[in-house]
């Protein structure tokens, strides 16, 4: 999915279906489950996190215009404020040496921030990803190195899988389907969430950028002298500071 373009390639729509017919196996797991406390734990546990993800898959897929909008207004208000750093009013010059402020360093600063948040909570979900796909297997062959006979072959997602003793190429469509229903979960709540996250994180620069411009409005405080053109200036700072705030509520 990309909330830019609003674009959804037919793959994720593939991922898509599968996700949810893998979700309607497990809830048929959970029912079947209902005498066996461990295992119905198990399955409640894994169907939540997955149940999460199918609000967040909704909200992304039903308000994907509102997000677009929201994610290309708030672009679009970070293009305005350089543009405007780099080609200030008439009226918003600097005197008495107050020329120290600058958009940019608010702008670099929330933009590293996300950068880090987005690789870390990335990371988190990825290496979490790996090794809850890998953590069955694993144990399975531990299992076997031990001389531990088990019963029923290791699945990734605890589901319904009849069909897994009539013959192994069933299991293994099952665990593939398991690995896409997996993945695409992750996928889903990497983009939500990094989505929320991003935008908290701009909005926090803006309103911080915001507080530092009314700081500005009367300059730096070095020159006090009352003249036509500082009150033009502050004047002007008002309305940009108001507009800006009014930007920022919608």
């Amino acid at each position: 999915m990309d909330l830019i373009t609003g674009g959804v390639h037919w793959l994720a729509n593939v991922a898509g279906a599968i996700f949810f017919a893998i979700i309607s196996m497990q809830v048929v797991e959970l029912i079947l489950a209902k005498d066996d406390p461990k295992h119905l734990f198990e399955c409640f546990s894994v169907l939540s996190f997955c149940s999460m993800g199918i609000i967040k898959l909704v909200s992304l897929r039903f308000d994907g215009k509102k997000w677009r909008n929201l994610l290309n207004e708030a672009a679009q208000l970070e293009i305005e404020e350089l543009k405007e750093e780099r080609n200030p009013s008439s009226a918003e010059y600097e005197s008495d040496d107050e020329n120290d402020f600058a958009i940019t360093k608010y702008t670099r600063r929330y933009n590293k921030s996300f950068n880090f948040t987005f690789t870390m909570l990335s990371r988190i979900y990825r290496f979490t990803a790996v090794i809850y796909i890998a953590s069955p297997f694993i144990q399975y062959t531990l299992w076997q190195m031990k001389g531990q006979k088990t019963v029923e072959y290791p699945h990734i997602l605890p589901v319904w899988a009849p069909l897994d003793k009539m013959s192994i190429f069933w299991y293994i469509l099952s665990v593939v389907l398991e690995t896409v229903a997996a993945v695409y979960c992750v996928c889903v709540h990497i983009a939500f969430d990094l989505t929320i996250v991003g935008l908290m994180i701009f909005i926090h620069g803006q309103f911080s950028l915001l507080h530092a411009k009314s700081e500005q409005i009367a300059g730096s405080g070095k020159e006090c002298t009352l003249c036509r053109e500082r009150d033009e200036r502050a004047h002007t700072r008002i309305k940009n500071c108001h507009c800006f705030h009014i930007m920022l509520i919608k």
